[in-house]
């Protein structure tokens, strides 16, 4: 595959991510269900613990990245997400590639995330209404307001199950991050075999997987 095109993961979130893990501002109320209440609670605890390990500057980049990593796999879906960029190559492949697959994609996110995490300079994540989106899953609606600067509409797909809310999707300024990274890997998967093993291949070379 060619490499150059094997972009980070969610690569307009990557833009925003020190903002959208932050401090939350108090979330606005409005009328509706327990779900949706528990759905806006979730993102305002993601803001809440993520500002204890981004305000230290005391953490190094590695211990910040570990940080980021429990944070990542508590809160995301990850095997879904994974599952999902994958598309159709996804079935086609072996137990064996598939679990290789969702752990090299998992070190892609946080090893690309982690170089940005320092930069945190005061952006406020306000969460606001909610809406439900695709029959079992919930959208919180936010915006991450710069100190100095317009803020962003970004918008958080979750699903509970069991009790837990995890996050599938983020949409930012409208756009899916989601949907954006499974036609990225797409393309790297047509440059190669296209199957899955091109991907793990393409990911293995990857500097955010290594």
């Amino acid at each position: 595959a060619a490499l150059p095109r094997l972009r980070p993961f969610w690569p307009v979130l990557s833009l925003v991510l020190a903002a959208a893990l932050c401090l939350a501002a108090p979330a606005a109320r409005a009328q509706g269900d327990a779900a949706a209440d528990g759905a806006r609670n979730f993102i305002q605890q993601l803001g809440d613990e993520a500002i204890s390990f981004l305000s230290d500057r005391s953490m190094s980049q590695q211990d910040r990245a570990a940080r980021f990593t429990e944070l990542f796999q508590d809160k995301f879906a990850v095997d879904s997400i994974a599952r999902f960029v994958a598309g159709a190559a996804w079935r086609q492949a072996t137990p064996a590639q598939q679990q290789e697959y969702v752990d090299l994609f998992t070190k892609f996110v946080v090893n690309t995330y982690a170089q940005r995490l320092s930069q945190y300079s005061g952006e406020q994540l306000k969460v606001g209404t909610t809406r439900p989106v695709d029959g079992d899953s919930i959208l919180v609606m936010s915006e991450i307001v710069q100190p100095n600067g317009p803020a962003t509409k970004v918008d958080w797909r979750v699903r509970e199950t069991d009790g837990s809310y995890r996050i599938l999707d983020v949409i930012i300024e409208g756009i899916s991050m989601a949907i954006t990274q499974r036609s990225e890997f797409a393309s790297v998967m047509r440059q190669g075999n296209g199957g899955l093993q091109s991907l793990i291949d393409a990911l293995k070379k990857s500097r955010f997987s290594s």
